[in-house]
């Protein structure tokens, strides 16, 4: 009988035993995958130290890191403006100022004369819409100083509705270039009726800066 128990209490002790090996190697086994994970976090938190070191070295140095190619241009240039109401029978050569300015970062479009002077030399766009009333015939030209550098006719002649007609460019300015839109001087190009703009139809003119 005692010969049975102690028999028993051997069994119990060595499974015990065996249980307890097991769980020594599951501990060791996390032991090692949380040691793996501390690597990977100071090798993480070493590469951001080195991101925000380079970061904070392209604020005093001006080179450009990715964080940075998101920062606005200090050079930006653009506008966008429009004629407020129709402007009512303009004649040929006439510079039509778009009063109603919405964006002029850079402060380069002047809406009392409708001249957008280059604040800086560079490439720029310009774009300009021009409307005309039922029946009426609006030939313009964009000018850079005294070049004509694009051209296009609003034209509702043949049929009674208000026309909308486009036109962009792409052109080389140097500081205090001026850009501006006119009526064309051709008198050969007949003018009819007047340039229109209201919340149907916007005749207006628009630019920015491409690059230096």
């Amino acid at each position: 009988m005692l010969l049975e128990t102690i028999e028993r209490q051997n069994a119990m002790m060595t499974s015990m035993e065996l249980h307890m090996n097991k769980q020594s190697l599951e501990i060791s086994s996390l032991k090692s995958e949380v040691e793996s994970l501390q690597d990977k976090i100071e090798s993480h938190e070493s590469l951001l130290r080195k991101m925000e070191a380079k970061n904070v070295e392209g604020v005093f140095t001006g080179k450009q890191h990715p964080r940075f190619l998101l920062e606005e241009r200090q050079d930006a240039v653009a506008f966008y403006t429009y004629l407020s109401k129709t402007e009512n029978d303009p004649g040929h050569r006439h510079i039509i100022a778009f009063d109603k300015v919405s964006i002029n970062v850079g402060n380069a479009y002047v809406p009392h004369n409708g001249e957008f002077v280059a604040p800086s030399a560079g490439i720029y766009a310009f774009s300009v819409s021009i409307a005309c009333d039922w029946e009426g015939r609006i030939p313009i030209e964009i000018v850079v100083n005294s070049n004509v550098v694009g051209s296009t006719v609003s034209d509702s002649k043949p049929a009674r509705h208000v026309a909308v007609a486009s036109e962009t460019v792409i052109v080389s300015m140097e500081q205090n270039d001026r850009c501006f839109i006119r009526t064309t001087p051709d008198a050969h190009r007949e003018i009819i009726l007047n340039v229109y703009s209201s919340s149907y139809a916007r005749s207006s003119f628009a630019g920015w800066k491409i690059s230096n």
